[in-house]
């Protein structure tokens, strides 16, 4: 399978903080649910919000397309906003601003364009709250405290910080 030549990254902001991944799976799941790849922490949130599906360009690229809902068609709750405007599906670009959420967003970037230590640490930061799977569904992991609205949900243009 086609690699991007500077891998996207989904950078996210919720309740258990910010953290990143380097997406390169065909999919993922997107949600509350401890059954979802890419696990969001809000109630505010459905189990199954979203979902990302890779699209391949041919020439070792490509694309990830985000749709609202599970996979098997069953939209959100409460739907999401790409840039500000209602979406039911987008395939996402690079500086795309993804809102689950009243304080839940997504950045997608290219790997190049974050420092390689700051990568480091948002990927860890991700594994940590991934694997926060045991607890209930909504209770962020141990050791996470919440964070007021302000601080989750930044300029919707600005770069990772």
């Amino acid at each position: 399978m086609g690699r991007s030549l500077s891998p996207q990254v989904f950078v996210l902001r919720d309740r258990a903080g910010k953290r990143a991944l380097i997406l390169q799976d065909e999919e993922y799941t997107i949600g509350r649910s401890s059954k979802c790849s890419i696990r969001l922490f809000d109630p505010f949130i459905s189990r199954c919000h979203a979902y990302l599906r890779r699209i391949d360009r041919g020439n070792g690229q490509f694309h990830y397309l985000l749709v609202d809902g599970n996979t098997e068609g069953h939209r959100s709750a409460n739907g999401m906003f790409i840039n500000d405007a209602p979406a039911q599906s987008r395939l996402l670009r690079v500086g795309d601003v993804i809102n689950f959420g009243p304080q839940v967003t997504a950045l997608l970037w290219k790997a190049h364009d974050i420092p390689t230590a700051e990568l480091e640490l948002l990927e860890t930061a991700f594994t940590r709250a991934q694997m926060a799977r045991k607890h209930s569904e909504t209770r962020l992991p141990v050791g996470v405290v919440a964070k007021p609205p302000t601080e989750l949900v930044g300029s919707s243009h600005q770069t990772p910080q």
